[in-house]
């Protein structure tokens, strides 16, 4: 069974942030933890992404998230839901 990872990510953004999860969302594809990221609206300061992956690298896709998050400075503009 898939598990959904769910990302806020803030709509005012610097353009080395937006390279920056530009980056991150093509590691996460690259890796094979997903397919496809979609992305909504959430409020008018974030947008909404979200993407399914396997329930067995969800733990690890997580991680991944997190270590990116913080190599890259980005906690003030990502969250994990």
């Amino acid at each position: 069974m898939d598990t959904e990872i769910k990302l806020r990510i803030s709509k005012e953004l610097s353009s080395r942030e937006q390279r920056q999860i530009i980056k991150l969302k093509g590691s996460i594809i690259a890796a094979g933890y997903t397919e496809i990221i979609h992305i909504q609206d959430y409020d008018q300061q974030c947008h909404l992404n979200t993407f399914e992956t396997q329930a067995a690298k969800s733990s690890e896709v997580k991680e991944f998230i997190k270590a990116f998050m913080e190599q890259h400075s980005l906690g003030a503009v990502i969250e994990m839901l």
